[in-house]
């Protein structure tokens, strides 16, 4: 009776001792996972940040051609009607003068490709707060295991959980310091509705 109460009870801790592995392994594996998604986002925003860099200096450059053509049809201008006009200088890039559409399709592709490595930045930030937080893991991964267990998927991703209670902070943030219902319908705009 003894030895079974023994064999019982190493089997207890044996069990136990799996079990807390497991746990720990689930939140070693969430931190490691986020932290390697923040390096990823971070990784292409910065990409991202890099050619919305390049697209503006390229627009840029554009600009200044389309005003030296502009300056040279102008100098054409002055010649015609005998008057002095100064010979403009070519600009040092390379580049062309833009139609209107063509400079305002440039501009909209910068502006996207910028926007991009914002939400890339953002993501990465949450996936940061995501991996030291050991209440947001705990949640998801009881979130998980209930999934698991009802044969579904999860609702929400962890960075989605992240992003729903940080702007629920900064809402009710902004709620606090707004003076009148102008200043809290502004903050509804900014961060959406509370749920």
């Amino acid at each position: 009776m003894k030895t079974r109460k023994i064999i019982i009870g190493i089997i207890a801790v044996l069990v136990l001792a799996f079990i807390a592995l497991r746990v720990y392994g689930a939140y070693q594996r969430e931190h490691d996972d986020a932290l390697a998604q923040a390096e990823a986002a971070e990784q292409k925003a910065k990409e991202l940040n890099e050619e919305s860099d390049r697209l503006k200096r390229q627009s840029d450059c554009n600009l200044l051609w389309s005003k030296y053509q502009n300056a040279l049809l102008e100098k054409r201008i002055a010649e015609l009607r005998g008057t002095f006009a100064r010979t403009p200088v070519e600009p040092a890039c390379t580049g062309y003068a833009q139609r209107m559409d063509q400079a305002l399709d440039f501009t909209s592709r910068q502006l996207q490709v910028s926007f991009a490595a914002l939400d890339a930045s953002e993501f990465a930030r949450y996936e940061r707060i995501y991996a030291n937080s050991r209440k947001y893991q705990t949640h998801y991964i009881l979130v998980r295991l209930w999934a698991f267990l009802t044969g579904t998927e999860p609702k929400m991703k962890p960075v989605e959980m992240v992003a729903k209670d940080e702007r629920a902070a900064e809402l009710d943030g902004c709620m606090k310091r707004a003076k009148n219902d102008s200043d809290r319908k502004n903050c509804q705009d900014l961060f959406g509705k509370s749920k």
